[in-house]
């Protein structure tokens, strides 16, 4: 059970200390890329339909 713990702990440990540094620096530029790009490139069209 100590050992359980201890592994339980260490795991939770680590994922709280690389879950906040690794989604934050590729998330950041990702996700705001990724709309952005598709955001140029769609309002072309949609705005044209939109208008019509």
């Amino acid at each position: 059970m100590t050992t359980l713990a201890a592994v339980a702990a260490a795991a939770l440990i680590a994922v709280v200390a690389i879950a906040p540094m690794t989604p934050v620096t590729p998330v950041t530029p990702v996700t705001p890329v990724t709309p952005v790009a598709a955001g140029r490139r769609m309002p072309s069209p949609w705005a044209t339909g939109r208008l019509r």
